[in-house]
């Protein structure tokens, strides 16, 4: 296992932990499938290293996230997309 050397690798490597973050409370409140092997320690590890450095997730990750493998998108101003219209 290495660690992020330069910022790029930082920044990649903070967003990352992030992503597995949220799969790790996916799985917590079984939205996905507990097989889901994830080391929340090095996911510990790598955020509060990063966070020492100045490094935070990106701010608009979760967005893209949910567009690129949701295909959802938001209203200028949401932070979510809205929820699906069930009356349609």
């Amino acid at each position: 296992m290495s660690d992020p050397i330069t910022e790029d690798d930082w920044q990649q490597a903070m967003d990352a932990a992030w992503i597995l973050g949220l799969l790790g409370a996916a799985v917590q409140y079984g939205l996905c499938d507990r097989r889901l092997k994830l080391d929340l320690d090095r996911i510990r590890e790598i955020t509060d290293r990063g966070r020492q450095q100045g490094f935070e997730p990106s701010v608009d990750l979760h967005m893209t996230i949910m567009e690129d493998f949701f295909g959802l998108r938001a209203k200028p101003g949401e932070t979510m997309p809205p929820a699906a219209d069930k009356t349609a």
